[in-house]
């Protein structure tokens, strides 16, 4: 009898400690998704938010300082900025238009913040190395035939195509422009020019004489003085002439800043603003300037009011 009921109280006691584990677990389940509960709410995101309709005041400054973009009329003077924004800026975030970054930066910001945000940059610095004494031929050769947009092309010579047409802009162009080919984005000129007529190619400081004319190209040959001094982007430069060769001895300006036309087939390029950033003995390196995408920028911001995305579609 003392066995049967040792057995009993033993299966008693068993099913007690199971019965406590499982209300033990139960109770950990539920405080961890409440824990997990509780981290999704922190995590979700309050102020500002991308499609927000947002009202502030700002002023953007670049790596030394210098102001770039504001809205404040009297900084933008005194930063002697060509274009700004006046009064209080008004834009859907996310669609400003400015800066890569700029919006991003004031995302979880709200009304009344006045805050500091920093904007890395986006874009490698765009630096272009030359050696102090550069080497070439004599010999350029350029193709003939230059299609121009229709756009491009009014700008240029003040009318319109038309086919045979002889255009000319002597500002520009060293040569005159036969129309052969119009559609309805572009015009194809050519070149006429005769062997043997002497231009001075766009680039140069010298006259060339055309020495081959074919339907494709012309070549020419340079014909610089020997000892000539010409101006270039990064200072003056000298030119030692040989007879199938010419070499550049450039003496630069550090700290010089300029406007430089990238490499490009293209006789009309996209200029942008440089300055000779370092010199040695042997090369000097140019670095683009007044490009906020390679710099590490700095914004200040105040949030005058916020229209989050959602209420500002039911005003519209």
């Amino acid at each position: 009898m003392n066995k049967k009921y040792s057995l009993v109280i033993g299966i008693l006691l068993i099913l007690f400690l199971i019965t406590a584990c499982s209300k033990e677990s139960t109770v950990q389940i539920q405080e961890t998704q409440q824990e997990t509960q509780t981290q999704e709410t922190s995590q979700t995101q309050t102020g500002i938010k991308n499609g927000d309709l947002v009202e502030m005041n700002f002023v953007l400054y670049g790596e030394d300082g210098r102001i770039i973009d504001t809205n404040d009329k009297q900084k933008a003077e005194e930063a002697e900025l060509e274009t700004y924004s006046t009064g209080i800026y008004r834009f859907l975030v996310g669609k400003s238009g400015k800066v890569k970054g700029f919006d991003e930066a004031i995302i979880r910001l709200e009304k009344g913040d006045k805050k500091t945000r920093d904007i890395p940059a986006s874009k490698d610095k765009l630096e272009i190395t030359f050696d102090i004494e550069s080497v070439q031929s004599r010999i350029k050769t350029i193709p003939r035939q230059q299609t121009f947009s229709l756009k491009t092309f009014e700008k240029t010579f003040g009318k319109k195509p038309i086919i045979n047409d002889i255009i000319v802009n002597r500002d520009i162009f060293p040569w005159p422009y036969k129309i052969l080919a119009i559609t309805n984005n572009s015009a194809l000129g050519e070149i006429v020019i005769k062997q043997g007529d002497k231009v001075e190619i766009p680039g140069t400081k010298w006259k060339s004489q055309a020495t081959i004319v074919s339907e494709r190209a012309i070549q020419f040959l340079q014909m610089p003085l020997e000892g000539q001094i010409i101006d270039t982007e990064f200072g003056k430069a000298e030119i030692e002439v040989a007879r199938s060769q010419m070499k550049t001895v450039h003496k630069p300006e550090m700290e010089k800043e300029f406007f430089y036309t990238l490499p490009s087939e293209q006789l009309i390029s996209p200029r942008y603003e440089f300055k000779v950033s370092e010199i040695t003995e042997e090369d000097f390196t140019i670095t683009r300037i007044n490009y906020p995408e390679q710099e590490n920028l700095k914004l200040e911001v105040e949030i005058i009011e916020v229209t989050p995305g959602d209420d500002f579609k039911r005003i519209k």
